[in-house]
Formats: structure tokens, sequence, C-alpha cells
């Protein structure tokens, strides 16, 4: 709510019913930062071993408490005013910049001034939350009672832990880019917690920030505002991209003298602008989908969707067509969750994901996803429901070993 209340200007935007969601979807990962961070203080005080009970390690589980959740109760403070200067939630790499020259620790002193009232709710904060857990007094109960109830508790306390730590019972633990799919991107900040950001993208590989000129002398190099006269009115046409994984020019026989295995694309290919000159962006389907519909290629050893970055807000044409009022899709008939597809694409702005889990057939391979042939039919379907104009997305599902070969 604090975050909020200092950020309310970002936010203005969005309705008060979508805020309110927000902070709902944020209490998913509110706890699983709070499992992350407290598994031993949880699961010691549910071991059947009267040990755990005594009051030196008490104090120690008490100590472990304070110690490891007060310092998050920081980074989430900083963030009130940090937020302002980056547009997202802090991550690991604010720790490489303290450790990148004396830049951070000379300017530090200054910053508390300046930001004295961060300091002030974080020390507010911490009181409250030490008189908190102080408040909480433990009730004796006789040992073999105790021990009992312990030993009928620790396998469910274990599974909701896990449950907790993952997120859920979902195909993948819970992301950063998860917190896309159920809101709009602005709300993003909102809905993810410093601590949850911190935490999925430390030991994630950086990139090592270079600054070889001043921001005022690059733009008389390169300018990358540009402006550009209407010469003719903007015509809404629907736009559809199709990519086809694991091909290349090669494979389509209008880019390679009719020698091919692509007959419809041929065909298509004559009526419409085609491009014979085709470079590869990246070598994996994870990187291609960012490349082709946003725009961002491979540039470091990470895949974009996996890395620390991917909490940025990145445009890709559906969200640079939906002020023209154009509804957008994604569709891939693989898994839901696949390489981070479906929270990728909610994440830059697709108004839906179609993937296994949204087809309503019994096709599914056995491996991969939905036959292409069936779930092409699917995609035509839905796009003929669309509003227009419409942006849509088909990315083939991969067909590599084990492959399962449909019955004809």
């Amino acid at each position: 709510m604090l975050f909020l209340i200092v950020n309310y200007s970002y936010f203005t935007t969005s309705s008060v019913s979508e805020i309110v969601l927000a902070f709902f979807l944020g209490i998913r990962f509110d706890i699983v930062v709070a499992v992350v961070l407290n598994i031993p203080f949880i699961l010691f005080h549910f071991l059947p071993f009267q040990a755990f009970s005594g009051r030196i390690w008490q104090r120690a589980l008490k100590l472990y408490f304070f110690i490891i959740n007060i310092p998050f109760l920081l980074l989430n403070c900083v963030d009130l005013e940090y937020f302002k200067f980056q547009g997202k939630r802090t991550t690991a790499d604010l720790f490489q910049l303290f450790a990148m020259g004396d830049d951070m620790q000379n300017t530090i002193p200054r910053m508390a001034l300046d930001f004295w009232y961060v300091i002030l709710c974080f020390v507010v904060l911490s009181v409250i939350f030490v008189w908190g857990y102080n408040k909480i007094k433990l009730k004796p109960a006789p040992v073999n009672d105790q021990k009992l109830i312990q030993w009928i508790l620790i396998l469910p306390v274990i599974l909701i832990t896990g449950i907790g730590f993952r997120g859920g019972i979902q195909y993948k633990p819970l992301g950063i880019l998860a917190a896309a799919k159920h809101t709009t991107p602005p709300l993003v900040p909102l809905v993810l917690n410093t601590p949850f950001t911190v935490i999925k993208t430390f030991g994630k590989v950086l990139i090592d920030e270079k600054n070889y000129l001043p921001e005022s002398e690059l733009t008389s190099y390169f300018d990358k505002v540009h402006s550009y006269k209407k010469h003719e009115p903007f015509h809404p046409r629907n736009v559809i991209i199709i990519i086809l994984e694991s091909f290349s020019s090669e494979y389509i026989g209008y880019l390679n003298n009719g020698k091919g295995y692509t007959p419809f694309l041929d065909s298509l290919s004559t009526h419409c602008i085609s491009f014979n000159n085709a470079y590869a962006n990246a070598k994996k389907s994870i990187d291609g989908i960012p490349a082709v519909v946003a725009s961002m290629p491979t540039l470091m050893p990470a895949s974009y969707i996996t890395s620390p970055y991917n909490g940025n807000r990145l445009h890709s044409i559906a969200a640079i067509l939906k002020p023209k009022g154009y509804s957008s899709g994604f569709f891939h008939g693989g898994n839901n969750g696949t390489m981070g597809f479906d929270n990728f694409a909610s994440m830059t702005g697709f108004d839906a994901y179609y993937g296994r889990k949204e087809y309503p057939g019994k096709d599914y391979d056995g491996n991969w996803g939905i036959f292409d042939e069936n779930f092409y039919a699917f995609f035509t379907d839905k796009m003929n429901k669309m509003p227009q104009p419409f942006v849509t997305t088909f990315f083939h599902c991969r067909r590599i070993t084990p492959t399962h070969c449909p019955n004809i």
C-alpha cells in the first residue's frame, strides 16, 4: 500500500478495480517470499524433537527471523524511491552497482539525507515488525501432546511449504513474468515485491553496463527519436505473424528456387511483400520469440525471457498497435508455461494467449503439444471471432525428438 501511495502517479492510467485486483494477485508473490526466507524457521518449529523447544533454540530462531527478514524489508523501502528512476522493481543487479567502484558508497550518505523519509519508514516498519513478533506468546504444551501434534502436522507442513516455495502447483515455479498473466503491464510492479525480484534474479547472468559517452553527447551522433510526416491515413489492416519452428529460407520454395516444403506460404508470398534476405536473430525458440515480436535479439548469454531483465517493459507489435484499436492474440500449441511464452505474451501487451490448455480437442501428440494442422484450424476459428483489426502471432509447436506421427 505504501508503495502505491508514493508512486501513485505511475498507476493513474489503471482503474480502481484493476489496482485492487493487482493487490490480491500480489499476495501469491508475497507468500513465496515469506516461505523462501523462512523455511528453516517454519520447519524447525514443527520438527518433533524436544531440543527444538528449548529457550536457547527458540532465541536462535528468533534471531534468524530478524536477521533474514529485516534486510529485505529495507529493500522494499528503498524501492519506494528507486522505482521512480528505473520504472521496475529492483533486481539483483543493484548489488552489482555497489561492487563497481566507490560511487554508490560515496553517495549513500547524501541519498540518505535527500530521502530521509525512506529511512524513517524502514525504522518504523522494523519496530512494528519486532514488536509484533514479541507479542506472539508460545503456549507450552505437555511434551507427549506436543510431539503427537508435531508428528501429525509435519508432512502437511512440508507439503504446504513446498507449494508456497514454488508459488503454486503450476508447471514451473512462479517467476517474475507470471505477474503479467492476469493484469496489465503497468500494474506488474504493483503485483510484484522487491524481495521476490531480487531472489529470482540473484545469481543470474547480468550485463556489464557500458558508459562510453555522456547522454548529452550521444544525441549528436545518433538520435533514437525520429518523427515522420504522414503522407496518407493509417490503414487498420489485420496482421498475422507465422513463425516456423526449426525452418530456414532453404526450406521455403519461394526463397529457394522452388525447392521447399511450404506450398501454401510459397503461393502467399507471390501476393505480398517478401524479403529475400533473412538473418537469424537467435538460435533457440526461447530467444526467437522476443526477437520477432518485440525486436529484442539475443544480446547476452542468458535468454531474455529467463534473464533478470524479463521484468522490464518491452513493447511488442501488439502493444504498439493497441492504441490503434487492435485486438491481439498469441497462439502456440505447446504446453502452457513452456519456455515462458504465455507470461512473455502477457508482459509485452498481447490480449490473450492460446496454448494446449485453451485447445478444446484431444489432439495432443503425447510429447510437445497439439498437432499443427489441428491447431491451425483452432487458430483460424479464433481469428474469425476476434474483433477487427487484430494482430496475431502463430508459433509452430516444435517437432524434435521424441516425435509422434498422427494417424492419417
